[in-house]
């Protein structure tokens, strides 16, 4: 019961602050729009951090003033309520393990499509991949580069062995360029490790569809968001971002 409580209250709290932030996002891209993606990381992070349970223990024990017989359902009465929220563990319990195989069956899926990975052998792109890597700080070598007929648009992908894919087009050197700062600015900037993080969240907050759908949607608007930023600014290509959004 108290393991289903805690995730219960730490999931109400954060997100009230999740909808906090977004009513800051107006404030946040006047001063600097890079706060608006820092922020939304320590919004995901709280809902890992069981402050709010924290805090409703520490109210029930009278260690500082507070109205405790607000809690005592929980806390005192949970015998008279064990059945009903034995059911409902069970049933989040249940959706973790069927969400759990679903992006392990979408794992699968991408490790079967990289199979089909060809290492780029066009001397051109590799050379303005190696020079891409090289503005952005990444050590060469930690990134590969691939063809993939399965894919139908650049991505990278891999958190431990990073991985650009780039599907069967002609892509012209200035194209390649901009690809490569921006999926790049992804490993840069750590989207590959923090979307893991926030699957994690999703897994353990599914009960809760502010943090199954709207925090992950935003997640990935804003990552893709700052990735163009970041590619905009080490590729020098601000005065020209029309280009680059073409």
């Amino acid at each position: 019961n108290q393991l289903f409580f805690m995730v219960l209250i730490s999931s109400v709290t954060s997100s009230l602050l999740f909808f906090v932030w977004r009513l800051l996002q107006g404030f946040f891209m006047l001063v600097d729009a890079r706060l608006i993606y820092k922020t939304l990381r320590w919004i995901c992070m709280m809902y890992m951090l069981p402050f709010g349970y924290a805090a409703v223990l520490i109210t029930y024990h009278g260690w500082f003033c507070g109205d405790i017989r607000l809690w005592k359902i929980v806390f005192v009465r949970s015998g008279e309520i064990t059945f009903g929220v034995r059911v409902v563990a069970l049933v989040w319990f249940a959706i973790v393990i069927a969400l759990i195989l679903f992006f392990m069956l979408g794992e699968l899926r991408w490790n079967l499509k990289r199979r089909d990975n060809i290492l780029e052998d066009d001397p051109v792109a590799a050379e303005i991949f190696q020079q891409v890597c090289d503005s952005l700080g990444i050590s060469r070598g930690k990134v590969k580069l691939y063809r993939n007929v399965l894919v139908n648009t650049p991505l990278v992908i891999g958190w431990l062995h990073p991985e650009v894919l780039l599907p069967e087009n002609d892509y012209t050197p200035d194209d390649l360029e901009l690809i490569f700062f921006h999926e790049l600015s992804h490993r840069k900037q750590g989207d590959l490790l923090f979307k893991k993080f926030v699957i994690i969240v999703i897994l353990i907050h599914c009960i809760n569809p502010v943090a199954v759908f709207l925090l992950f949607r935003t997640v990935n608007l804003w990552s893709e968001c700052m990735a163009d930023l970041l590619a905009l600014e080490a590729s020098g290509n601000m005065h020209r971002a029309s280009l680059y959004y073409n």
